[in-house]
């Protein structure tokens, strides 16, 4: 939600200034949380892509073959 969002809730319920405290703690933990994750799949995906990308420098065929095959999920 955003923040205009929240303080429109918290007038509709008619929140004591404690509990529109702990609303907005929510709200800040919520979106840390969302700007987490998001930060993580991107790590996560950018891992993925130099892990395959070392596979396919493997000069020799049988070996790179071989890391390709213990490594599929990598190439779906």
């Amino acid at each position: 939600m955003e923040t205009n969002q929240y303080e429109e809730l918290s007038e509709v319920l008619e929140l004591t200034e404690n509990q529109k405290l702990r609303l907005y703690i929510y709200q800040e933990r919520q979106n840390k949380n969302i700007k987490q994750d998001n930060k993580d799949a991107t790590q996560s995906t950018e891992e993925k892509r130099e892990k395959r990308q070392k596979i396919l420098d493997i000069k020799d065929d049988v070996t790179r073959q071989n890391a390709i095959a213990k490594n599929i999920e990598l190439f779906n």
